[in-house]
């Protein structure tokens, strides 16, 4: 029995030093094109950054398929200094150069709603992502799966069903739904109920 042959590369890719993205074209053409292992392995690289969805040649892949998922369902937006993470937020106005301008719902007054997704991160006071679905993780915790979770009162997620105050409705909005205790799965409803106190 011949010994096994151990392949090793030779060189490492090192985000942001060089751009090893091969094109569609390229990739296409990876076995004819590729002289060694692994000039064949840089053509399988390229195409799974594709399949992934990163942006750029260097933006690293990410670490979790959570993140992952996030990452599809996620966009970067401009936010008042007032707003915090784990707020749902609506869209405010129309985008500036090209950034979409959010602030929090408030489920009393129907000009703010639907929310269409919640703040995950800031990067400043009034630069911060937005995630619209997929899985949010991290952000709430104390959840109880698998219950359904709305717009709250104060502009963030809740378990309960929001109360009308008296002359003044409050408008209920599913969110998505608890999988996990800091875990939900992420699905803003456009379709709002209109929720009127009677006595």
């Amino acid at each position: 029995m011949a010994p096994r042959q151990l392949l090793r590369l030779y060189e490492t890719r090192k985000s942001q030093s060089f751009d090893d993205q091969k094109t569609p074209e390229q990739i296409a053409l990876s076995e004819s094109a590729s002289q060694t292992h692994q000039d064949f392995l840089e053509y399988m690289l390229s195409q799974i950054r594709q399949i992934i969805g990163t942006n750029k040649w260097y933006d690293p892949v990410p670490i979790s398929i959570s993140q992952l998922l996030a990452s599809q369902h996620a966009f970067p937006a401009q936010c008042l200094g007032t707003d915090r993470v784990g707020d749902c937020i609506y869209s405010r106005e129309a985008p500036v150069g090209g950034i979409i301008q959010v602030t929090k719902c408030d489920l009393y007054d129907y000009g703010t709603l639907p929310a269409i997704g919640i703040i995950v991160s800031k990067a400043s006071s009034t630069s911060c992502v937005v995630q619209y679905g997929g899985v949010l993780s991290g952000v709430y915790g104390g959840l109880e799966r698998p219950l359904p979770v709305f717009l709250g009162s104060d502009g963030g997620l809740t378990h309960a069903v929001p109360t009308p105050d008296i002359g003044r409705p409050a408008w209920l909005q599913h969110i998505g739904a608890a999988i996990g205790e800091s875990i939900i799965a992420l699905t803003p409803s456009p379709h709002l109920t209109k929720l009127v106190r009677t006595d």
